[in-house]
């Protein structure tokens, strides 16, 4: 877990803070990485039924993520 908090927070510290061009490019890794990750959901999970397909590049899933890592990275700072 600690390593994958570090990994994650090299990308939001980058975004959050970073130049426009290192900006830029931690994005971009985080869309490469992201682009793997999809599939059907095995079972319902809470209001999401069994064989629904999900993807890491979701809009509305980033926006939640990067709002919450962000706000997170703020208040810590």
């Amino acid at each position: 877990p600690q390593q994958r908090f570090y990994q994650t927070f090299k990308y939001v510290f980058a975004i959050t803070f970073g130049q426009q061009e290192e900006m830029f490019r931690a994005a971009r890794a985080v869309r490469a990485l992201h682009d793997k990750v999809n599939g059907k959901l095995p079972e319902a999970v809470g209001p999401f039924a069994e064989g629904q397909p999900y993807h890491a590049n979701d809009p509305a899933a980033l926006y939640w993520v990067a709002a919450t890592l962000e706000e997170t990275s703020l208040l810590v700072y």
